[in-house]
């Protein structure tokens, strides 16, 4: 009896050690396709994500700062950048989240336009590593981007 009791007090702990570990700093990188709404020409539709999240503990919020690089060969004119909130359900092997926040993005060499951000997301993962894929509408820019990626 003693060693059942033992067992699943121990299967408990995983689960909430893993959800534990889903705060704190994370870092990611991924793949971008972007599906353009508007007429303007733009400079890719093809990009590389980058960014960092800081998760608090034992709230379902955190707070991350993105950059997305269109083109395959890097020039800084091609970056844009953003920052949100996001509102996540952190389960075991498994992460939901909400984001809005604000950013800078490219058109053109020559153009890039400030406003909002929404979009959502999921992520499969143990602790800090995982797969995840989100989509999020760049308002000003008048774009929905797709991200797939990896966080570390």
């Amino acid at each position: 009896m003693k060693r059942f009791l033992i067992l699943i007090l121990s299967l408990l702990a995983v689960p909430s050690a893993s959800i534990r570990a889903q705060a704190g700093l994370i870092f990611w990188a991924g793949f971008a396709q972007s599906a353009d709404s508007g007429d303007a020409v733009r400079l890719e539709t093809k990009g590389a994500q980058a960014g960092v999240q800081l998760g608090l503990p034992f709230l379902p919020v955190a707070i991350r700062a993105d950059a997305l690089h269109w083109g395959t060969s890097f020039n800084s004119k091609h970056l844009s950048y953003s920052a949100s909130g996001a509102l996540q359900v952190r389960l075991p092997l498994l992460q939901l989240y909400a984001l809005a926040g604000m950013g800078k993005y490219v058109l053109t060499e020559s153009t890039s336009v400030t406003g909002w951000q929404a979009g959502g997301g999921i992520r499969l993962g143990q602790g800090r590593f995982g797969l995840f894929g989100e989509i999020v509408r760049q308002d000003a820019a008048d774009r929905t981007v797709t991200t797939l990626g990896l966080t570390f």
